[in-house]
């Protein structure tokens, strides 16, 4: 059998699934799918703050930190590359202040 090779990442933080390939000939048919946005990317994010629309599309550009640059910061347009999530509130806890919310990640980006 030939080394398994993992084909995407998660970012600090976020926890989940990832896809390992076993063979070399599909780690480069799934890299191919993530290279090409045909894979679809889904997240459950529990937010601190209820967002005031029940759905919404962020759009906005990220890149490296101007000051840090092993961090990511969120850039002015123009700057940076852009990333798209849509996000649909599907619990709200006005208690807390908190919600369930189901994030689509478009660019893989967040």
């Amino acid at each position: 059998m030939e080394r398994p090779g993992i084909v995407h990442r998660l970012d600090k933080d976020t926890s989940g699934c990832l896809v390992a390939a076993k063979t070399g000939a599909a780690q480069q048919a799934l890299l191919r799918q993530f290279a090409e946005r045909r894979t679809t990317k889904l997240y459950l994010a529990v937010t601190t703050r209820t967002p005031v629309q029940p759905s919404g599309t962020i759009f906005t550009h990220i890149g490296r930190h101007p000051v840090n640059r092993q961090k990511m910061a969120v850039l002015n347009p123009g700057s940076g590359r852009p990333a798209i999530t849509d996000y649909y509130v599907l619990q709200k806890d006005p208690e807390q202040q908190t919600a369930l919310v189901l994030c689509h990640l478009h660019t893989g980006r967040t």
